[in-house]
């Protein structure tokens, strides 16, 4: 083997070495989810939230959300006839009645800041912290 050679193949070694690492640490993220906070992702362009309504409130009931993106609210409702079952949200008009299993709730965030929400006797409580 002459040293041309040697030299072809200890190049070719570090270049193969070199795609393997970068292929094991720098390999970009093809997903379209995105975390924006642990119980929220970002699913196409919608903020998708799931929350749980049980006899004892709504779990989890605080959420950072992004202003001007969509959201859809997924809340499976593990409780029949209970206060929480009326979810009212004033700032954005929303009341809805949960019923057994999974109901979506769909807004869109339009201005920073807090947005309550709560059983129709605001005996559970929770918040979206929305964010620019």
């Amino acid at each position: 083997m002459t040293n041309k050679t040697k030299k072809i193949l200890v190049i070719l070694a570090f270049i193969v070495i070199a795609i393997l690492i970068f292929a094991a640490i720098g390999k970009p993220a093809t997903s379209t989810k995105q975390n924006l906070d642990s119980t929220i992702t970002l699913e196409n362009g919608v903020q998708v939230i799931r929350m749980n309504e049980s006899a004892q409130g709504y779990s989890p009931n605080t959420f950072t959300i992004k202003k001007g993106v969509p959201v859809r609210w997924e809340i499976q409702s593990l409780a029949d006839r209970t206060c929480a079952n009326a979810l009212i949200v004033p700032d954005y008009k929303i009341r809805a009645f949960l019923k057994p299993g999974k109901n979506i709730v769909e807004f869109t965030p339009t201005q920073s800041g807090s947005i309550p929400f709560s059983c129709s006797m605001k005996m559970f409580t929770g918040n979206f912290d929305v964010i620019d």
